[in-house]
């Protein structure tokens, strides 16, 4: 009778080993093919940015391209990319109120198209060079790239499905750039009399989205935010708020009323006016005019 227990129990832990091994909820990865990819590859409908740009007259970036494999490869693997603007045409179709078009070659340089990963690395850069001051704050461009062919002594990786594209964008904006700024403040809240302070500076419209634009005032430091619908090149619907965030650069305690926004025809003038009271309670009131 006891040898029959033994048996029966040596029967149940031969299965319950054969069961853990076979169970696919352990992954599996030793045969997994070797890919070659963009670091931050993006769908053909989604954007990558190249972050704020200062305004200097170069910028050195680079895209990155990676290998990824269960383990590093023991050979050089060379990849190639270049533009391939039917990202920014699948772009567009998916997104037709955010026009993109494809970057003047005057914007950038890309001294060579061509990276090598070395053996045992997974990652290459790519440099780019791009000239800010050369790209129009007014429209959105878009860098397209596409990894196109690999090279090497080995087996062949797999391009990427998912990431053989990367999009980087520059998102413009029709009223975005410089403009010539007379700012006026009366210490009442009527706008009546002789303003205590009347100024000119300049002031830069910097593009949030097509359709939004930021702006801080270069006398008390108060940031605008400007929105309004573009319907094929023709602007309306223009409003304004200010940042809470940037109220006690001005000492604004609390507007009195709803500031207002008016935009001439040709749009551009710009004319923001609000009143308020200080952190001293007193009362104030601005007109901010910005001029293309």
């Amino acid at each position: 009778m006891k040898k029959i227990k033994i048996v029966v129990l040596y029967f149940f832990i031969t299965a319950a080993i054969s069961s853990c091994v076979k169970d696919n909820a352990f992954l599996d990865v030793s045969n997994t093919s070797t890919l070659v990819e963009f670091a931050k590859g993006t769908p053909a409908t989604q954007l990558s940015t190249w972050g704020s740009l200062a305004d200097t007259s170069v910028v050195d970036t680079a895209v990155a391209v990676d290998i990824a494999s269960p383990q590093v490869l023991n050979y050089d693997v060379t990849v190639n990319i270049d533009f391939d603007p039917t990202v920014i045409a699948n772009y567009n179709t998916a997104n037709p109120t955010n026009l993109l078009q494809l970057l003047p070659d005057s914007c950038y340089s890309i001294p060579s198209k061509t990276a090598t990963i070395p053996a045992g690395f997974r990652v290459a850069r790519i440099p780019v060079i791009l000239y800010p001051q050369k790209i129009s704050p007014t429209i959105s461009y878009g860098m397209p790239f596409a990894i196109t062919s690999t090279s090497q002594t080995g087996v062949a990786p797999i391009i990427s499905g998912n990431k053989q594209n990367i999009l980087y964008a520059f998102i413009g904006n029709p009223i975005a750039g410089s403009y010539n700024n007379e700012w006026k403040r009366w210490a009442n809240n009527s706008y009546s009399g002789t303003p205590s302070f009347d100024e000119t500076a300049v002031a830069t419209f910097s593009p949030n989205t097509p359709t939004e634009i930021s702006v801080t005032s270069p006398q008390n430091g108060l940031t605008y935010i400007i929105d309004f619908t573009n319907t094929a090149g023709v602007l309306s619907k223009f409003t304004i708020t200010i940042d809470p965030n940037s109220y006690s650069n001005a000492g604004l305690a609390s507007l009195v009323g709803t500031p207002s926004i008016t935009v001439s025809s040709d749009y551009k003038t710009i004319t923001i006016s609000f009143a308020y009271l200080n952190t001293s309670n007193a009362p104030r009131s601005i007109i901010d005019v910005f001029t293309k």
